[in-house]
C-alpha cells in the first residue's frame, strides 16, 4: 500500500474538529434518543453516563448498514468451528489456527448480499453472531448483546420506531462525517480497492476491510469518552500509558525488556518515539508500558484506581476503551497520526507517532 489509510496532518485543526463534530453528535442522539437511554439505563443499572449508552446507539446504527449483508449470509452456516478457532487462537497454536481463520474469514465471513427487509432486533442478531465469529469485535458484542436482550422484551412497534431511528442516524453521520472528517480519511477507498490482494486468506482481512465511516465513529466516540471519563482521570493517582510497538525506531534493533504486563522501554535509541514519551514519564511521575496488541492490555493489580492513556489507531479506539473500562482502568486515548505497522498496513513498517501537545492536555 502507498500511503495510509487515514492521517491526522494538522493536529491542531484535527483535535478541533473532531471536538466540534463530537458536541454536535452527543448533543443530537442525546435530544433525540432520549426515550431509548432512559429506558435502556433503567434496565441495566450499570451506572454509566448517557453519553455512553448514546455511543452505543450510534454503533448499532453504523454496523446494522455495514454488515447486515454479511449477517444474513452467515445466519445459516453453523459458527462453532470459528468460536473453537478464537479459543485455540489464545494458546502455542496461534500461527497455525490464523492461518485457518484467514481462509475462512475470506472464503466465508465475507460474503455479502443485498437486504431490503425491515431491520428488527433478529437482523441486529444476525449482525451480533457474524461479529462474534470474526473475533475482531470482542468488546462491541458484549455491549450489543444487552441491547438485544432489551430490544427482545419490547413490542413490535418500539422495536420498528428505534430501528428507523438508527436508519436516519446512520445517514446522517455518514455526511456529516465525512464533511468534518474526510479530509483526514480520504485515502480509506482507495486502500479497499487494493487491499484484498494482500490480505486474502489472513486473518485480519476483516479488520484491515473496514470502511471510512468506522474511522470516523471511532474517531468521534473516542473524543466522546475522553469528556465524559476527564474528571475522573484527573483524580487518578496512578497512572500508565500504554504504547503500541509500532511507535518503536526501526533503524536498529530494539533493545526493550520483557515484563508482566507486556514491554519496558530501555532507551536504546534518543530518537525513538516510545522513548520521548517513557523520558516523559520519569518527569511527570508516570509508567509506561509497550504492548504488542490492544489484547494485551492486563487486570488493574489490587483493585487500585488506575487511570490509563490508551495510544492507538482509530479503529482500535472504541474497542480498546471500553475493554479499559470492563478491566478496570479510567480511560483516556490519543490516536496514533498514521498507521505504519506492518502486519496490517504497510509492505514497510514506518515508525507511527501521536501530537505531544495532545498527548500533554490529556494528561494533565
Amino acid at each position: 500500500m502507498k500511503g495510509n489509510t487515514y492521517e491526522i496532518y494538522n493536529c491542531s485543526q484535527y483535535y478541533s474538529t473532531v471536538e466540534k463534530l463530537s458536541d454536535i453528535v452527543s448533543k443530537k442522539i442525546l435530544n433525540e434518543a432520549s426515550r431509548y437511554i432512559d429506558d435502556f439505563m433503567y434496565v441495566v443499572s450499570e451506572g454509566r453516563s448517557k453519553e455512553e449508552y448514546g455511543i452505543e446507539i450510534l454503533f448499532i446504527a453504523v454496523i446494522i448498514d455495514e454488515y447486515i449483508g454479511n449477517g444474513i449470509e452467515l445466519k445459516n452456516i453453523p459458527k462453532g468451528i470459528f468460536s473453537i478457532l478464537l479459543k485455540l487462537r489464545s494458546g502455542k497454536c496461534k500461527r497455525k489456527v490464523d492461518i485457518i481463520r484467514g481462509i475462512l474469514a475470506t472464503k466465508i465471513l465475507r460474503r455479502t448480499t443485498e437486504y431490503k427487509g425491515e431491520i428488527t432486533e433478529k437482523e441486529l442478531g444476525y449482525v451480533i453472531r457474524w461479529m462474534e465469529a470474526t473475533g475482531d469485535f470482542r468488546e462491541e458484542v458484549e455491549r450489543m448483546k444487552n441491547w438485544i436482550s432489551f430490544l427482545n422484551e419490547k413490542d413490535k412497534t418500539y422495536i420498528r420506531i428505534f430501528f428507523s431511528y438508527c436508519s436516519k442516524l446512520n445517514k446522517w453521520f455518514k455526511n456529516i462525517g465525512k464533511e468534518y472528517l474526510g479530509t483526514y480519511t480520504k485515502n480509506v477507498d482507495n486502500y479497499l480497492k487494493q487491499y484484498r490482494k494482500d490480505h486474502s486468506n489472513k486473518e485480519d482481512i476483516i479488520y484491515c476491510g473496514r470502511s471510512e465511516i468506522q474511522y470516523h465513529l471511532n474517531m468521534v466516540a473516542a473524543e466522546i469518552m475522553n469528556k465524559v471519563y476527564r474528571k475522573e482521570f484527573k483524580k487518578c493517582k496512578d497512572r500508565i500509558v500504554f504504547l503500541p510497538d509500532c511507535m518503536r525506531a526501526y533503524e536498529r534493533k530494539c533493545m526493550r525488556e520483557k515484563v508482566n504486563q507486556g514491554y519496558r522501554c530501555r532507551g536504546c535509541t534518543k530518537s525513538c518515539n516510545i522513548n520521548t514519551i517513557t523520558k516523559l514519564g520519569l518527569e511527570k511521575n508516570f509508567d509506561t508500558i509497550i504492548i504488542p496488541h490492544e489484547t494485551a492490555l492486563f487486570t488493574v493489580p489490587n483493585k487500585k484506581i488506575v487511570g490509563i492513556i490508551g495510544i492507538a489507531c482509530p479503529l482500535n479506539l472504541l474497542s480498546g476503551g471500553w475493554k479499559a473500562l470492563r478491566m478496570g482502568f479510567i480511560p483516556q486515548c490519543v490516536p496514533l497520526n498514521y498507521c505504519g505497522c506492518d502486519k496490517h498496513w504497510r509492505h514497510d513498517a514506518v515508525s507511527t507517532n501521536i501530537s505531544l501537545e495532545r498527548f500533554n492536555k490529556i494528561y494533565s
